[in-house]
């Protein structure tokens, strides 16, 4: 028989022992139960020699044990060993143990595997993407650029490939070898802070020389056209109003070329234009040989790919802030043009860059490419000014277009020509082939006054004296002379002053003028050096000449 307090069915049921309350309350200081909840307090015990279930979510075993068939929420969990299942361990502190793997959901080919010795593995697909193990981290092929494609980086055979866009940029390979490419059989370009190279050639990349204006044989001012002051520099043009002056000038202590190892440059000064014409033209020029553009390595036929780029760099100053323009102009068939903007949006010196692709239309015709020779093939122009006579406001900048004077570039702002006083100054000026500009070459004084004097070379008053002419029957008498380095051509002569003819102990009273050069072998620069001079005797030993200023100029 059951025992039932104050309800309509047994509380203690006699047939199994089994205690149920349906929402009674049993009041005492060691039980109080409230719509089926049952609270033990510290001065009551329930002992069983059995299990308690609440239905059949719940079980309370003998031993301590609890299991839940559902979902089991706290706010927090203590305790002192750990919650262990048939897939796993998590311990007391917090630590996670998983028997065999984790799998994706519905998808068993998707897994974080476990399989023991030290070894986690990550599956998609039903293959191991990614191993790690007492030697390290391994990645089965390539890690991907989330979202792209074409950006990954991929593990082969003994090497190690980065690809952008599709292509493969960098290669690693097992013998220690780097290849920085757009493709591996173009190399490509590497710029760093800082280089040290074990080997390889890094000089003579600048296809311009004395870019750093510190050459100047000529002379340091002049207020006129010409090559007159930085070797290799000429100023150009015309205009109405007063001479434009050239010079090599100092570089500021306190300029940012200056911290670069720069400390020359070349300077025109613009003064008293109180008027533009049409026709007005000023042109700071550089000349190529067309064997030295022939010879650089750039593939100027080609559109694609980095051989198939020059890059010229320079730094430049305005005392007048506005746009300026530039141009690359060829001369063997159909002359070309490459005209550029020069945007100096202050008056300090800045630094510029402009990179020239190949022109498809320089193959169509084979007199468009550059000659293996000596002859003027390309020029580089920076331009303070054009009249309207060589600019049109339909002029393509950053393009190759076949050249017309009347279409040179853009229009130009007036303001600097009509300035008075107004200066440019460039410094720094080179060009090498590649897509990016590298830092400048710096050549010493010495190896770039050796590549000058392959265009122009002069004896200074008093420098040097000449020995053993010979005067013929006529007025002429000829001197053996040899140049420092071969010169480009047979160099065209002048005398400034033509000096006295001595046996050196008194002079004859002569006078020389009108030089020529004659049986000049170009290879080796050496031939003679014929004068004009009113010294009477005939078929006669010379035995000095002395005091004479001349200059050989092989300028293209």
């Amino acid at each position: 028989m059951g025992i039932r307090i104050d309800g309509a069915t047994d509380l203690i049921n006699a047939s199994d022992g089994s205690l149920t309350i349906e929402g009674q309350s049993i009041n005492s200081t060691g039980i109080m139960t409230a719509s089926g909840g049952v609270k033990v307090g510290t001065a009551a015990t329930i002992h069983s020699t059995g299990q308690f279930n609440i239905g059949v979510a719940a079980t309370i075993f003998a031993n301590g044990n609890a299991a839940f068939a559902g979902v089991t929420t706290t706010s927090s969990l203590v305790s002192s060993g750990a919650i262990s299942g048939t897939t796993g361990t998590f311990s007391a502190d917090t630590s996670l143990s998983i028997a065999d793997k984790i799998v994706h959901t519905g998808d068993t080919d998707t897994a974080i595997r476990f399989p023991g010795n030290d070894i986690f593995t990550i599956e998609t697909g039903g293959s191991e993407r990614v191993r790690v193990d007492s030697a390290g981290l391994k990645i089965t092929d390539k890690l991907l650029h989330s979202g792209d494609i074409d950006t990954f980086l991929e593990f082969g055979t003994d090497t190690i490939t980065l690809d952008t866009a599709g292509s493969e940029r960098l290669r690693i390979r097992n013998d220690g070898r780097v290849s920085i490419a757009s493709s591996l059989a173009v190399t490509g370009v590497c710029t760093a802070v800082a280089f040290f190279p074990s080997a390889g050639q890094l000089s003579n990349r600048n296809l311009i020389i004395n870019g750093a204006m510190t050459v100047a044989q000529r002379g340091t001012s002049e207020a006129s056209t010409g090559y007159k002051t930085c070797d290799r520099w000429q100023l150009g043009g015309s205009w109405p109003g007063s001479a434009i002056t050239q010079a090599q000038v100092d570089v500021s202590y306190t300029s940012i070329p200056y911290d670069k190892g720069f400390r020359k440059a070349f300077k025109i000064t613009n003064s008293n234009q109180g008027s533009v014409a049409t026709s007005s033209n000023i042109e700071i020029t550089y000349s190529w040989e067309g064997q030295d553009i022939a010879g650089s390595g750039w593939n100027y036929v080609a559109t694609s790919g980095d051989d198939s780029k020059i890059t010229l760099s320079f730094w430049i100053k305005s005392s007048v802030a506005q746009t300026f323009y530039g141009y690359f102009r060829t001369f063997e068939g159909t002359d070309m043009k490459y005209s550029f903007p020069i945007v100096c949006s202050s008056t300090d010196w800045e630094y510029k860059t402009v990179t020239v692709g190949g022109e498809g239309n320089m193959a169509s015709n084979i007199n468009n490419s550059f000659r293996m020779d000596n002859s003027k093939d390309l020029v580089l122009r920076i331009v303070p000014f054009y009249g309207t006579d060589y600019t049109d406001s339909g002029a393509v900048n950053n393009a190759w277009q076949n050249y017309s004077s009347a279409t040179i570039t853009p229009e130009y702002a007036t303001t600097w020509m009509l300035t008075n006083a107004s200066t440019m100054e460039i410094t720094g000026v080179q060009l090498e082939v590649g897509p990016v500009a590298t830092p400048f070459e710096h050549r010493s004084y010495g190896e770039e006054l050796r590549r000058c004097l392959r265009y122009y070379w002069q004896v200074n008053n008093d420098k040097y004296r000449r020995v053993g002419g010979y005067k013929r029957s006529d007025s002429n008498v000829h001197w053996e002379i040899q140049s420092p380095v071969p010169m480009r051509d047979t160099p065209s002569p002048t005398l400034s002053d033509g000096g006295i003819f001595t046996d050196f102990n008194s002079n004859f009273g002569s006078t020389q003028s009108s030089p020529q050069i004659s049986e000049w072998d170009v290879n080796i620069g050496k031939g003679l050096l014929v004068v004009s001079s009113n010294y009477a005797p005939t078929h006669v030993f010379i035995p000095s000449w002395e005091g004479y200023q001349l200059q050989l100029s092989s300028e293209l």
